[in-house]
């Protein structure tokens, strides 16, 4: 998706003006609002300055009208993706749980080479988010609604979480997939929806903030 990037130019006499989060005002006689890029916000220029703002920093209501639309859309298209601004950065919600979470998280990240293959095929109608574990290391990553995915991991033994949101939106439900010892194996994960629920290793309480109804 490319960025949405809303350049105003302010022809009045008397400049237009933001406000930041701590009460300052700042005037501006052009302004450039990119919510794609949450730590490079909001820039506006004026009698020669220019300054950057992050997301974090601006009062979205002292925006003008359309940079004001233009943000809530795009946050609503990322919020079904389960994609939020936290720390100034797009971040995938259910990632960043599964990953924080100390029942489930791997101690060290783990790169995405390996002499083993594996394709993962997503065929429910609903995001699932994958914990990859090999050992102590591991990454996280998701998949939407009927997607696949193929990756690479080292040989040895591989253990794979999966994250499902449940139906009230205010829990990941986590389970777990059978241990796999790969030796420059290929490997093929289907995700299906089964009569009966899986063994159930736990649930993540979902911020109420980052919740999805």
């Amino acid at each position: 998706m490319r960025p949405i990037v809303l350049v105003l130019l302010c022809l009045s006499a008397v400049a237009s003006e933001i406000e930041l989060s701590n009460g300052t005002k700042v005037p501006y006689e052009e302004l450039t609002v990119s919510i794609e890029s949450p730590k490079q916000a909001v820039t506006a220029k004026s009698a020669g300055a220019i300054n950057v703002y992050r997301i974090s920093e601006v009062k979205i209501a002292s925006l003008p009208p359309a940079e004001r639309e233009r943000i809530d859309k795009v946050m609503g298209e990322r919020k079904a993706q389960r994609m939020f601004i936290i720390d100034d950065a797009w971040t995938n919600r259910n990632e960043m749980l599964l990953r924080k979470d100390p029942r489930f998280r791997a101690k060290e990240k783990l790169h995405r080479v390996g002499a083993s293959a594996i394709e993962v095929k997503n065929q429910i109608d609903g995001v699932v988010t994958l914990g990859i574990r090999c050992g102590d290391k591991g990454y996280e990553m998701s998949l939407a609604a009927l997607k696949s995915r193929n990756f690479q991991v080292p040989d040895g033994k591989l253990s794979v979480y999966m994250a499902f949101e449940s139906e009230d939106g205010k829990d990941l439900v986590i389970q777990k997939s059978p241990d796999y010892e790969l030796n420059h194996t290929r490997l093929t994960l289907t995700i299906v929806k089964g009569d009966k629920p899986g063994d159930t290793l736990g649930t993540i309480p979902i911020p109420e903030e980052y919740q999805v109804r």
